[in-house]
């Protein structure tokens, strides 16, 4: 059996539920007229999913950095 301490710290750091996280990491939904299915994920799909997701969140954080960055070099001058 896996531990589940990685999944737990990852859903902390997210601020949303282990349950939630793991349920969207291990199936998609799958509309049709008039119903939803969940189908599980292969291994690969599930192994695409959890690298779609750190690439998103590594995108936003450098993001944020590069503006904050900008903000800090960008600020006016004061004359003295």
């Amino acid at each position: 059996m896996r531990s589940t301490e990685p999944l737990g710290k990852a859903a902390a750091l997210l601020k949303i539920e282990p349950e939630t996280l793991s349920k969207c990491m291990m199936k998609r939904i799958v509309k049709y007229p008039g119903q939803t299915i969940g189908v599980e994920h292969t291994r690969d799909e599930a192994t695409s999913v959890l690298d779609s997701l750190i690439k998103s969140i590594y995108s936003r954080l450098f993001t944020q950095i590069v503006l904050k960055l900008n903000q800090g070099i960008c600020t006016p001058r004061k004359d003295s």
